[in-house]
């Protein structure tokens, strides 16, 4: 069983990309700074399908923020994986909201996955608004970075025209 949280579950892909035959009974990802394109088939072949549990946080900045100003990451914690080997679910949550102990998510939503395997399903997957497309273009490795490059470039130049 593992449970991994933003930069552990970039730690996580890259275990499984080195050693793809590990068998881990059950993952759970939250927070997830991996590619949205990580290829679960190739590095999970293993693992029974099913196994992964994605946690989505919807308002989740930090994930969009990694993919657009990083090479290696992605947006897969704001966005999911959309893979047929991880399963998806989405919550009206920040970064780290799913360890407020207000929100109940690990006793309501973890537990029984580790326990015996039960996926308790979000409400908030059939209340979510669509992704906005910002945040989609943002996410892609095409748009987003140089969008963040153009960004930061232009603030460089407006903050040395402003002391010169």
């Amino acid at each position: 069983m593992v449970i991994a949280h933003s930069f552990g579950t970039y730690i996580i892909s890259h275990i499984l990309s080195r050693f793809s035959d590990i068998q881990i009974e059950r993952v759970v990802l939250c927070g997830s700074i991996i590619k949205n394109n990580f290829p679960w088939d190739l590095h999970t072949r293993h693992m029974p399908a099913g196994n992964i549990l994605n946690d989505v946080g919807t308002r989740d900045l930090y994930p969009v923020l990694a993919s657009m100003s990083t090479l290696g990451y992605g947006g897969s914690g704001r966005n999911g994986f959309k893979n047929t080997r991880v399963t998806d679910r989405f919550f009206d949550y920040g970064h780290s909201d799913f360890f407020v102990p207000d929100n109940d998510h690990i006793s309501k939503y973890w537990k029984p996955y580790i326990i015996d395997g039960t996926v308790v399903e979000s409400e908030w997957d059939t209340q979510k608004p669509k992704t906005h497309l910002g945040v989609l273009m943002a996410c892609h490795p095409w748009i987003g970075r140089p969008v963040f490059g153009i960004f930061l470039c232009s603030l460089a130049y407006g903050v040395a025209k402003l002391f010169s």
